[in-house]
């Protein structure tokens, strides 16, 4: 009888112990494993949007599930496309800017030029009223084509 009641007594005593052991193991594994990974997708939302406060754009993060921390992910990256969309129009922008500034610019400069040579030979003293008349009929064509 002594050796059923020591095994009552070890089993009474340790039993529960070794039970909180178990559903503290069993308890405790996953949620480290669960917050590890939300913690490693957390860390790489953040290293990602450093980047983008840096100009580095990159890649798009990965959607993982329908967490909010996924939803995170994908809003940060509908942001990312709008940077980019907004950054290509304004280059787009900035070129149609320069080329149009160009061509005013040749507009303006083609006829001024041609007003200001035939304006220098009409300073000429031994020009013909013939010639004369066909200078000034120039400077007018070109101070027309300036006005439109």
């Amino acid at each position: 009888m002594s050796m059923i009641l020591m095994v009552h007594f070890m089993l009474t005593r340790y039993l529960p112990t070794y039970y909180i052991y178990v559903a503290i193991i069993i308890g405790v594994i996953p949620f480290g494993f669960i917050t590890l990974k939300f913690t490693g997708y957390l860390n790489k939302i953040i290293l990602n949007t450093t980047e983008m406060t840096k100009g580095n754009l990159g890649e798009d993060l990965p959607i993982k599930g329908k967490s909010h921390i996924a939803i995170l992910a994908s809003n940060i990256n509908q942001l990312k496309h709008g940077v980019k969309t907004s950054l290509s129009e304004q280059a787009k922008s900035e070129r149609l800017k320069t080329g149009l500034i160009t061509n005013v610019s040749h507009d303006l400069r083609t006829p001024l030029t041609s007003i200001i040579t035939y304006t220098e030979l009409l300073k000429q003293p031994n020009l013909s009223d013939a010639e004369r008349s066909d200078y000034v009929e120039v400077i007018d064509r070109n101070l027309k084509d300036l006005s439109y």
